[in-house]
């Protein structure tokens, strides 16, 4: 058996640690303040600036929301649901399109690395072929 050095790194690593965040797609906190400051332009955008504002200007969806919530509160932990739920249900709206527009970057960011991750495959496949004459 050959001995081997201890200060010798292994083939294929060539001293370097590879991190798994320098291979796979990470959503950091840059993505997710994209994430945020896109939401704060949306609610803008529908005339949602403070929370007087988002009273005035959902009172439907909030109305709906608070009354799905307080039935489930009621309906799950009792009198102490009843309240915490309008509480939550007043909030879904915001929630909602927050989560919606976040999921919607998330996906935005896995298809940019899916296509660029098939990009490149397919020039590896293309090169290979162009060399060996496949």
């Amino acid at each position: 058996m050959a001995y081997r050095s201890p200060k010798r790194p292994s083939w294929g690593s060539y001293g370097r640690k590879v991190k798994p965040s320098d291979i796979l797609p990470i959503w950091t906190t840059s993505h997710t303040d994209t994430a945020n400051l896109v939401f704060s332009l949306a609610m803008e955008r529908v005339g949602v600036i403070d929370i007087p504002s988002y009273f005035r200007k959902l009172p439907i969806s909030i109305t709906l929301c608070a009354v799905v919530g307080a039935c489930i509160g009621l309906g799950m932990h009792g009198f102490e649901g009843f309240f915490v739920g309008i509480l939550v249900g007043m909030a879904a709206p915001a929630v909602l399109i927050w989560a919606v527009i976040t999921l919607y970057m998330i996906a935005l960011y896995l298809i940019g690395y899916t296509v660029g991750m098939a990009l490149v495959l397919w020039l590896a496949w293309w090169l290979l072929r162009v060399m060996f004459g496949g």
